[in-house]
């Protein structure tokens, strides 16, 4: 499977399909695919390297985490691993198990926006609190000394106005002639720049406990 590295490059993700959509082949395809841009990383200690992710019930959701805070709703546009010093490269997502709520990722491209400079300006002088328990820490979304963003509100707080509206920023209504669509099937494969590009999880129109996505990070 050709990852089309030079259209990730220019569009800051792209799209794979793979023919053998078992679990074990999407698995022992998308670690593949990892290795081959980058390191392979579980998002937490004692984690195995490629995790499940199904829309839950927030009585059921880990502690800290997105579906705790929105539980089987739409989840907003993050970077994953914000909470990080420095938040992976690179995400794979792999479609296990569509769901029956026809429930779609959306993406938002930073590069495609324009920001305003009184947008900009707020996103890289207005501190936030970065919550990760004990490591927590204090940053800004954007930095002159980084090329990352770090955008999540699950887990970055306020800690003065102007971070409020910082945190309103990404909202997907804002931003509704650059958000993309991804629509889900069985074997559908999707790598995402995470340092460029923000992605949430869209509505759906009734409870999919059964959607099952497939996810590696990538440092």
């Amino acid at each position: 499977m050709a990852i089309g590295i030079d259209r990730l490059n220019k569009d800051g993700w792209v799209s794979l399909e793979c023919e053998a959509a078992s679990e074990h082949c999407l698995t022992k395809t998308i670690v593949e695919l990892a290795r081959e841009i980058g390191t392979p990383i579980a998002s937490r200690n004692g984690k195995d390297i490629c995790e499940k992710l199904r829309p839950t019930e927030a009585d059921k959701a880990r502690l800290h985490s997105l579906s705790k805070i929105y539980s089987l709703g739409s989840l907003p546009l993050h970077v994953d691993t914000a909470h990080w010093v420095t938040p992976c490269r690179f995400i794979i997502l792999a479609c296990l198990k569509p769901g029956i709520g026809n429930r779609s990722t959306i993406l938002l491209d930073t590069r495609s926006l324009g920001l305003t400079k009184s947008q900009s300006n707020l996103l890289y002088n207005t501190p936030l609190r970065i919550e990760n328990g004990r490591c927590s820490f204090f940053g800004t979304v954007l930095s002159t000394d980084r090329t990352f963003m770090r955008y999540d509100p699950g887990c970055m707080k306020a800690v003065c106005p102007d971070g409020n509206k910082v945190l309103d920023m990404f909202k997907p209504e804002r931003w509704s002639g650059f958000i993309k669509k991804i629509d889900w099937h069985q074997g559908k494969v999707v790598i995402i720049d995470n340092w460029r590009l923000l992605h949430g999880r869209g509505s759906s129109i009734e409870a999919d406990g059964d959607r099952v996505l497939l996810r590696v990070l990538i440092q």
